[in-house]
């Protein structure tokens, strides 16, 4: 077959298809014209608008200088609370808890000693039984209500997938000031 023959058989099977084919040639051709049009300028507007803004972060959270650094860290700082008041923010916790439906049990609490530091640690961990969205609603709930908290880490357990009831153990961290 020559080159001549194939275009004779592709010119019938183009004629044969009739005013299908032909409608489906324009509707391609103009979705590609829309998409150059259309689709790709935006795409590139948007990817500029993302690299502007991520400019923009950058020079945020960029370093401002020690004197910055240091007044963040006393704003910090004063905002802990003291030694004395360390019982406060647990019982936020454990209200936090009862308010999403939780029943907290037993809690170990341990200071957690860092030489002389300015700012001492504790650790308050609790195991307990529960729901993930009554999870999420305590936790949500007691970082909010405690801006020196800090959640270290969570482990989650269940015998099976049907189980709504999850085995949890949640550790938090408490900042307060030292030797106030």
């Amino acid at each position: 077959m020559t080159a001549s023959d194939r275009f004779l058989l592709f010119r019938h099977q183009i004629r044969r298809l009739g005013w299908p084919l032909r409608l489906a040639s324009v509707l391609l051709l103009l979705a590609l014209l829309a998409f150059a049009l259309l689709v790709e300028p935006l795409q590139r507007e948007n990817l500029q608008q993302r690299e502007r803004l991520r400019e923009q972060a950058r020079r945020q959270l960029a370093p401002q200088g020690q004197e910055a650094a240091s007044a963040r860290a006393l704003a910090f700082a004063a905002a802990l609370g003291t030694r004395e008041a360390q019982l406060e923010p647990v019982a936020r916790v454990v209200q936090a808890a009862q308010a999403a439906g939780l029943r907290l049990d037993k809690g170990e609490y341990r200071q957690l000693r860092e030489g002389d530091a300015r700012v001492q640690r504790y650790q308050l961990s609790f195991p307990v039984q529960a729901s993930y969205p009554a999870l999420r609603r305590w936790l949500a709930a007691a970082l909010v209500a405690e801006p020196a908290l800090a959640l270290q880490s969570i482990s989650l357990q269940r015998d099976s997938a049907l189980q709504e009831q999850l085995e949890i153990r949640v550790v938090f961290i408490l900042y307060v000031k030292a030797g106030a």
